[in-house]
């Protein structure tokens, strides 16, 4: 007989926890789904309904059979992995409809079991982030395209000024060689003004996006940079370290992001060609 009371008490704690997560997966805005461990759908949050048109009637049905609104192929191949393996899962993905997630698969584990029951799957729109990091990509190839000029397209006017001092430190009285000469050095220090000019000249519409201060956390932005050098990184077996003194600063998130892709970019670029690169 005292067991009953027991009983109820833990049936009313399940009902309890029942309600709580109820109360969260209707109120969070981000899009999540539970996946029990028979890989069918038991909930998800309503920005899923929106995100990845699912409905009520998609509740109870295997996640095979919903697999196509959400709209990545191998995402069953992940939850399995999560399931088997009992470890959590971050990707970046793009749907076929060519949006950006960050995709979190986390094991919903049954402690007093040691049982994995399923999966919370939760996807952040990272689609503008990677637009502004493909923006910085191509800044840095074009500030790789003005080092490239500088050193070709200069040389030419530099050699002919260096030629010209070294005519006129040898001529002796001869005025109207030594204008000419004046003219033709002067010509070319004009072109060597104009081409620095142009090199120099990037458009305000290139960099406004890239001046708002705001508060930034340098964790978030080296993971922003991690993301957009992650092919470098895997190729190259690059190892990250952080260890941070100050954790945000009040500036430019653009600029920063910038600043920190180049360092990550170089240390990469110009390891040691005998090692890994570790940063």
């Amino acid at each position: 007989m005292g067991k009953q009371p027991e009983k109820a008490d833990e049936h009313q704690k399940l009902v309890e926890l029942n309600d709580v997560l109820e109360n969260y997966f209707s109120n969070t805005i981000i899009p999540q789904l539970f996946v029990d461990a028979n890989m069918i759908l038991r909930k998800f949050t309503p920005a899923a309904m929106t995100h990845f048109k699912l409905s009520d009637s998609d509740l109870g049905k295997h996640i095979n059979d919903v697999s196509n609104n959400i709209r990545f192929p191998t995402i069953i191949e992940n939850i399995q992995e999560v399931i088997t393996e009992k470890r959590a899962m971050e990707k970046e993905i793009q749907t076929t409809d060519k949006i950006w997630y960050q995709m979190n698969i986390l094991p919903y584990i049954i402690r007093k079991e040691n049982r994995t029951n399923g999966v919370i799957i939760t996807f952040i729109d990272i689609n503008d982030r990677i637009q502004i990091l493909k923006g910085y990509e191509k800044l840095n190839r074009n500030y790789e395209n003005i080092i490239h000029s500088i050193s070709h397209d200069i040389k030419g006017p530099l050699s002919n000024i260096e030629g010209l001092v070294d005519i006129l430190r040898d001529i002796e009285g001869c005025e109207k060689e030594t204008s000419n000469i004046l003219d033709m050095l002067s010509k070319s220090v004009n072109y060597l003004r104009k081409t620095i000019n142009e090199l120099a000249d990037i458009q305000e519409s290139d960099t406004d996006f890239a001046r708002e201060r705001e508060r930034v956390n340098f964790g978030n932005v080296i993971e922003d940079a991690k993301l957009a050098l992650k092919d470098k990184i895997t190729e190259s077996e690059a190892q990250i370290k952080t260890e941070l003194d100050v954790t945000e600063v009040n500036f430019s998130r653009k600029n920063i992001r910038s600043i920190m892709y180049n360092l990550l970019s170089n240390a990469i670029k110009y390891k040691a060609a005998d090692k890994a690169p570790n940063t």
